[in-house]
């Protein structure tokens, strides 16, 4: 029992906590930019790129925020 309630604590800290954190941001992050990404196959201009940047890493902050 002693050892289960080690484990216990040791996987809700470090690793275990930022993992699904991470990969939260980086999925929200990539998703949007991905998705304002799309141009009917035309590329874009690098002002748009460095736009859409900004915008999907402002959406992953506030997404994060919560």
């Amino acid at each position: 029992m002693v050892i289960f309630a080690v484990l216990l604590i040791t996987i809700l800290k470090g690793l275990s906590v930022g993992l699904p954190r991470q990969a939260t941001c980086t999925t929200t992050r990539l998703g949007t930019f991905s998705w304002l990404m799309t141009n009917d196959g035309k590329p874009l201009p690098l002002y748009q790129k460095a736009f859409f940047g900004l915008v999907a890493g402002a959406i992953e902050a506030k997404t994060n925020a919560i």
